[in-house]
């Protein structure tokens, strides 16, 4: 019966998947479109209204399957300090007239908000998950904002904590409120929806080599690195030519360090793609030089279309990637290893092909199907009180 279901509001920070928005964005639409429709109603709030592209593509996509969605603010009318407070009071008004069973956020301003509904009711449920191994806090006013609501506010107020990756759980259960709370935070991964993901047929004919990457140009995604290492493959195999897609704040930057490096005609900047498995099929390597991560799904969706991964050496990325086995690690801020792996796996068809194959065994561990299934157990958990295993931990997930 209608009635019996079970109320899920996805909090998000926005839809413009590939621009401000990125995986843990993405994971929680694909999480809302694949949650059992019989036993729970969701429904959307984003932060940002960002009126792009990607963003009306994913209205549909939601509008289609009558999952109501609805924004906080229009990002292009406030700086970023002034959004998020105004962001961070609208959520809270919002909720507390929203008839909800559970409230599951996917980021920080988001959680924030959500906190103040404790205010009006205790009967919603309120849950976060982790997306990212290091919850990070820059300057003082965000390393403060990260010490208090992370260490402390986070833990002791909410009915759940979700982290995405082995690394991430082991942060949040290492907090020391953690010895006083007496809850252990949940490990369900990332996922992606593997099945919807068409590996092409292994060809090494192709005449272009093209390494391609999908990343914010951001700090995190240690792009940088990779723009230095375009430099010393170049050098050693000059046909090749690296494709970043991706919008962010370092788009100068790293546009001015191609020039530096004169590679300016070898690493092309494509900006926002909204086909990235278009992209993923014409491309020989994935790279994914990141500083620090939760559980990349843009690894995944590479793993899923057949593509040989290299990417750092880095909690999260190294539960979906085994050195040697399905791809290839290397240390983070390192381009001259990175620049080595790259030319390696180009020289040699055999492991590409050994990559290939078995990326496309392991990647099945991350199914959206699968992984909806444990968060369906969560909720059930926390509404009903069904039973959950003593480690927070879901036995489905089964790590690589």
């Amino acid at each position: 019966m209608e009635n019996d279901k079970i109320k899920i509001l996805q909090v998000i920070e926005g839809m413009d998947i590939g621009g401000e928005a990125g995986g843990a964005e993405r994971f929680s639409l694909d999480l809302s479109l694949t949650l059992d429709k019989s036993k729970f109603d969701v429904s959307v709030l984003s932060f940002y209204k960002t009126n792009s592209e990607i963003e009306t593509k994913w209205l549909e996509t939601l509008r289609k399957t009558k999952i109501p969605i609805s924004f906080v603010i229009e990002r292009k009318k406030y700086n970023r300090f002034l959004g998020d407070i105004i962001g961070i009071i609208s959520i809270s008004k919002i909720l507390k007239n929203t008839s909800v069973d559970i409230i599951h956020s996917h980021f920080h301003r988001g959680t924030i908000g959500t906190l103040f509904t404790r205010l009006h009711t205790k009967k919603r449920k309120l849950i976060r998950t982790v997306h990212l191994t290091y919850e990070r806090g820059y300057g003082f006013i965000g390393e403060l904002r990260r010490l208090l609501f992370v260490n402390f506010l986070f833990p002791l107020m909410l009915d759940a904590e979700v982290a995405v990756s082995r690394g991430a759980i082991e942060t949040l259960n290492k907090r020391p409120i953690q010895k006083i709370t007496k809850k252990q935070g949940h490990l369900i991964y990332n996922a992606i929806p593997v099945s919807k993901i068409v590996a092409e047929p292994f060809n090494n004919d192709e005449k272009r080599i093209v390494i391609g990457t999908v990343a914010r140009l951001a700090e995190q995604k240690g792009l940088i690195y990779l723009v230095n290492a375009a430099k010393l493959v170049c050098e050693i195999i000059p046909n090749v030519t690296f494709e970043i897609v991706g919008e962010g704040k370092l788009r100068n930057l790293l546009i001015d360090e191609t020039k530096r490096l004169q590679i300016t005609d070898k690493v092309i900047f494509k900006g926002k793609n909204q086909n990235v498995a278009g992209f993923l099929e014409q491309i020989k390597i994935f790279v994914l030089p990141s500083l620090w991560e939760g559980l990349p799904t843009v690894i995944m969706e590479a793993m899923a279309a057949g593509v040989p991964v290299i990417a750092t050496n880095i909690p999260g990325t190294d539960e979906l990637i085994r050195d040697g086995v399905n791809g290839i690690l290397v240390p983070a801020r390192d381009s001259q290893a990175l620049a080595e792996a790259i030319i390696t796996v180009l020289n040699c068809p055999e492991m590409q092909s050994k990559y290939r194959e078995a990326s496309l065994v392991s990647v099945n561990n991350f199914s959206i199907e699968k992984i909806a299934g444990d968060y369906e157990r969560l909720f059930e958990h926390l509404v009903k009180r069904t039973e959950i295993n003593q480690t927070g931990s879901f036995p489905s997930n089964t790590a690589l």
